[in-house]
C-alpha cells in the first residue's frame, strides 16, 4: 500500500480532518492533500511527529511493501509477510549463544588465564560486556540528531543522553545550551522544558582525542513560518466588536510568543506595543458590543506587523 493510501486511511481512522492533521502539524491542509495524493512527502521531523500522532512506526509507514489490516486496535496494525528465513536465523543463533554460555560456566577460576582469540570468545566478550564499545558503535545514535532539528528532536537526544551518562562513566557527554554546560543526568533532565515550538535547533558534536562524542552544543534557531500560515489575523480587519477584538488581542500575544522573529505591533489610543502585559491589559477597554475598526499593516516581506485599533 502507497505512503499516501496509509496516511489517508490512518487520519480518516483518528477522525482527523486533512485541516485538523495540518493544524497539529503545523503545516497547510494543502500539504497534507499533497500527502496523500503522493505529490510529496514529509521531511524527516514531520514524518517523526506523524507518526507518534498517528500511532505508528516509521518503517511501517514508509514501506510499501508493509499493509495495513484492521484488527482490534483503534488504528489499523501493521501486517508483515512473515519471513521464514529469519526465524530459522534467529534459532541458531540462539543456539550458540547457549552452547557458548554454557562452556564459560563450566570454566573455574583455576583456568583464569588469557583468552585465546576464538569466535567462541569474541561472542562471550560481546555478550557480557567486556569489550569497549568502538567509537562508532558508541556516536552513531548521538550522530543522529546533529544538524537542524526540533524540539521534539532534541528532547529524545537529552533523553539518551541522560541514560548514557548514567551507565557509561567512561564516556559521559557534556551538553552546552546558553549559559549552561553540564553532563549531570537531573540538570539535563530539568533543561528539557526550555525546549519549545517556537523554536527550531542546531545541535553540533565535539569528540574527545579517542574519537568519542563527549560535548554536544545545542543552540536556538528561529522557526522559519510561511507568509500565509503565520498571517491569522487578516480575517480581523474591518468593522468588529469589542468581544472580537479581546479575542484578536489574545491571539497577537500567543504569535508574539511563538515567532519573536515576526513580533505584531498593536496600536490603540496613545498606546503601542508589542509587550505582553501592556497587550493583555489593553483588552479591558473594548465593550462587548462597542464596534471598533481593525486596520492590518504589513512589512516588505508580506508578514503582518502592526494591528491598529480605531
Amino acid at each position: 500500500m502507497k505512503f499516501g493510501d496509509k496516511l489517508c486511511k490512518l487520519r480518516k481512522k483518528e477522525g482527523l480532518s486533512q485541516e485538523e492533521l495540518g493544524d497539529k502539524l503545523n503545516v497547510t491542509r494543502q500539504t497534507v492533500s499533497k500527502w496523500e495524493l503522493g505529490q510529496s512527502k514529509p521531511d524527516t521531523d514531520k514524518l517523526i511527529e506523524l507518526c507518534n500522532l498517528l500511532g505508528v512506526n516509521v518503517n511501517d509507514l514508509m514501506d510499501d511493501n508493509i499493509e495495513l489490516n484492521n484488527r482490534d486496535r483503534h488504528i489499523d496494525s501493521i501486517e508483515v509477510k512473515p519471513r521464514k528465513w529469519l526465524l530459522v536465523v534467529l534459532i541458531i543463533v540462539g543456539l550458540v549463544i547457549s552452547i557458548v554460555l554454557i562452556n564459560k560456566l563450566l570454566i573455574t577460576k583455576e583456568n583464569d588465564k588469557p583468552k585465546e582469540n576464538t569466535f567462541e570468545n569474541f561472542i562471550f566478550d560481546a555478550i557480557s560486556n567486556d569489550k569497549k564499545v568502538d567509537t562508532a558503535s558508541f556516536n552513531g545514535p548521538f550522530e543522529l540528531y546533529s544538524g537542524s532539528k526540533s524540539y521534539n528532536s532534541v528532547k529524545s537526544l537529552l533523553d539518551r543522553i541522560i541514560i548514557n551518562n548514567k551507565k557509561n562513566e567512561d564516556h559521559t557527554l557534556e551538553i552546552v545550551y546558553k549559559d549552561t554546560t553540564t553532563k549531570d543526568p537531573e540538570e539535563i533532565k530539568n533543561m528539557k522544558d526550555n525546549f519549545t515550538d517556537s523554536f527550531d535547533y542546531e545541535v553540533s558534536i565535539d569528540y574527545d582525542s579517542d574519537g568519542y562524542a563527549n560535548k554536544i552544543t545545542i543552540e536556538e534557531k528561529f522557526k522559519d513560518v510561511s507568509v500565509s500560515t503565520f498571517n491569522i489575523f487578516i480575517d480581523d480587519s474591518g468593522s468588529k466588536y469589542g468581544v472580537h477584538v479581546r479575542e484578536l488581542l489574545d491571539r497577537v500575544i500567543d504569535s508574539n510568543k511563538k515567532y519573536p522573529q515576526h513580533q505584531v505591533n498593536v496600536i490603540y489610543s496613545s498606546t503601542n506595543t508589542t509587550n505582553e502585559e501592556e497587550i493583555r491589559n489593553l483588552k479591558s477597554r473594548f465593550g462587548d458590543f462597542k464596534k471598533y475598526e481593525v486596520i492590518i499593516n504589513y512589512d516588505d516581506a508580506g508578514y503582518v506587523k502592526e494591528i491598529k485599533i480605531q
